[in-house]
């Protein structure tokens, strides 16, 4: 019975098959609200339908159905892609502030709508469109009827060049180039996605790369199908429109076949509600304090930033304890050494920081008067040092450059 499950189509083991995916690609350099879009279906037919569709027109017959899933293609020089260091606990509000330190349109700075391509090692990769632009496709779309389900750069679809080579698609005046650094290059691997104009010559840095062109056709239908072949499964969702909430997907349930079992499952449903409601009743207060507790508490780690000085200030104040933090430590360590040569008899009680205060203790039986002489000097010029005839306690100050010595 396996086997036969094993050689049955995918459709009839019980798994859905994927959507098709319709593509919709605004003009480039958009110069009236009537310039045209190319779209193109992708299912399982050989030759995929397409062609243009002018805002204002009709929807053509195989863009009205509702059996597939509508992708807005990005034009290749409407984004930007961003490959940054990522501090640690880094969250998604403080991309922007993150992006504006490499931004190079300054006095321009449109808000850019961000998604994650991938975050790895303690790099992160950002995709970045402006965001009065996305929104004005995903409205020209809306007027329509049509909402697109994610939105994708032209660049995800071009594939990964050879080693050492650039591939390059043609892009109506322009170039869209990609390749990875080798290497010689300074973060070998990373990726570079660049639209250049096809009059000009390469920048010398890409000359001597060997020419990929995986696609001889150059218009634009044909590039939207291949860049649709080779886009990836996930995408970023689009943002919903200003005064327009994020729809929640229904998911589809069916009961064909479960005619039999459904009083048995509408029992277990009822016995099941029951005993919730009795476990609930019994915690109620306890979780109720509970809650409390950890709401407090996440409020100080958590909470939404009231707006973006909010959030680059939260952002700057965390890089700054971090750094302070590390400081601290290579001060402790830098104290530590310098007191490893410390006398055998000399045996450390205590070792505690507190804040930028580092103390010790150490008791002194069995030391000789030369050894002590010789010793409380040292000890004096790291901090501050109080003297007993049992014990010997050292405070030093972390915040101090190193080796500067103590002044009372």
């Amino acid at each position: 019975m396996r086997s036969m499950l094993n050689r049955l189509p995918r459709v009839q083991r019980g798994h859905k098959p994927p959507r098709a995916r319709l593509l919709l690609m605004p003009p480039a350099t958009p110069r009236y609200h009537s310039d045209p879009w190319y779209w193109t279906l992708l299912d399982d037919t050989t030759t995929p339908p397409g062609g243009y569709w002018t805002p204002g027109n009709p929807l053509p017959r195989a863009l009205q159905s509702t059996g597939h899933d509508p992708i807005l293609v990005l034009p290749p020089a409407s984004v930007t892609r961003f490959e940054l260091a990522a501090p640690k606990g880094l969250k998604r509000d403080e991309w922007p502030l993150l992006v504006d330190q490499h931004r190079c349109d300054e006095g321009h700075r449109e808000p850019l709508e961000l998604a994650r391509l991938d975050h790895t090692q303690g790099r992160l990769v950002l995709v970045g469109a402006a965001r009065s632009r996305l929104q004005d496709w995903q409205a020209t779309l809306a007027r329509a009827g049509l909402s697109p389900t994610a939105w994708a750069p032209a660049f995800l679809g071009q594939p990964d060049p050879p080693e050492r080579a650039l591939c390059a698609l043609p892009a109506d005046d322009d170039w869209m180039l990609r390749w990875h650094d080798t290497d010689q290059d300074k973060a070998p691997g990373r990726c570079h996605w660049l639209v250049w104009p096809r009059h000009a010559s390469l920048p010398p840095i890409l000359a001597d790369r060997e020419w990929h062109q995986p696609l001889d056709d150059e218009s634009t239908l044909a590039r939207l199908n291949f860049l649709g072949r080779h886009l990836p499964h996930h995408l970023p969702r689009p943002a919903p429109l200003p005064g327009q909430a994020r729809p929640h997907p229904r998911l589809p349930i069916s009961l064909e076949g479960a005619k039999a079992w459904l009083p048995w499952r509408r029992t277990g449903l009822i016995v099941m509600c029951l005993l919730l409601h009795t476990g609930l009743v019994a915690w109620e207060g306890h979780q109720s304090t509970r809650q409390t507790t950890e709401q407090q508490v996440a409020a100080r780690f958590i909470a939404t930033p009231d707006n973006a000085d909010d959030a680059r200030q939260r952002l700057a104040e965390r890089t700054s304890a971090l750094a302070d933090l590390a400081q601290r430590r290579t001060r402790i360590e830098e104290q530590l050494a310098a007191m490893s040569d410390m006398p055998d008899r000399a045996r450390l009680q205590r070792l505690a920081v507190s804040g930028q205060r580092l103390h010790l203790s150490w008791a002194l039986e069995g030391s000789s008067e030369a050894e002590m002489d010789a010793l409380r000097p040292r000890l004096a010029a790291l901090g501050r040092l109080t003297d007993t005839p049992t014990t010997l306690t050292l405070e030093i100050d972390l915040s101090s450059a190193p080796h500067e010595g103590h002044s009372p």
